[in-house]
């Protein structure tokens, strides 16, 4: 079994549609660990969010995942370069996580 950690600003809600979808579409291929739990979408932009990252490093070593799904919305429209800009840079602060492994 592939072993991923969901990060999304609203676990309920995204992070479980997209397990099931997987679930469905490739049967017994892949387990989904939800990280960060009740963390929002405020919580995961904020340019003060260190702890996050630390407690991120320690969730994704602690169960050993091989592979980390960050879901969020842009919450723009897709020409708003700005924040599409904004929205990679964090992708990328929380790849770090991976990459370190």
């Amino acid at each position: 079994m592939i072993r991923i950690g969901l990060i999304s600003e609203n676990e309920k809600n995204d992070a479980k549609a997209i397990s099931h979808w997987f679930k469905n579409n490739f049967p017994n291929k892949f387990d989904f660990y939800p990280l960060l739990k009740n963390i929002h979408g405020a919580s995961l932009d904020d340019k003060n969010s260190n702890h996050l990252v630390i407690k991120l490093r320690k969730e994704f070593e602690l169960e050993e995942l091989d592979y980390l799904l960050y879901i969020r919305d842009l919450d723009s429209l897709v020409n708003d370069k700005a924040k599409l800009d904004f929205r990679k840079k964090r992708f990328r602060r929380f790849s770090k996580v991976v990459d370190k492994r």
